[in-house]
């Protein structure tokens, strides 16, 4: 599980043994520390926009980290239930799939009772 901003924690899935090996590895040498770290060690609120900034200065295109996610929503909400995604994406509504809508598939009438069959059976 990992923790959230909130106090509450999240499972997440890793399928992929010798990425999840490495991920508990460095779980139990960080133990309260983040996993994932920049210069000293620790993540600031605004580490991506720093990193985004320094690929900019070095002439790369920088990083939009909030389209980046809410590009990782869409296609998560094509492929697991709406529950699931909320839990994975840590998340409290699914706002940011409303604002995307335009991305996501408009499903013709046979295909959703098809998709609402396979699910109900």
């Amino acid at each position: 599980p990992l923790g959230n901003r909130v106090g509450g924690s999240r499972i997440v899935p890793v399928s992929d043994p010798a990425a999840s090996r490495r991920l508990l590895e460095a779980a139990a040498e960080r133990r309260t520390r983040c996993l994932i770290t920049v210069g000293e060690g620790n993540i600031g609120r605004n580490s991506v926009n720093k990193i985004s900034e320094q690929l900019t200065r070095r002439g790369h295109e920088g990083v939009n980290a909030a389209a980046l996610r809410h590009g990782w929503i869409v296609n998560l909400a094509q492929q697991v239930p709406a529950a699931l995604l909320m839990q994975l994406a840590d998340v409290g509504n699914t706002r940011v799939l409303a604002e995307q809508q335009h991305l996501l598939p408009s499903y013709r009438v046979e295909h959703a009772v098809t998709l609402l069959k396979e699910k109900t059976l």
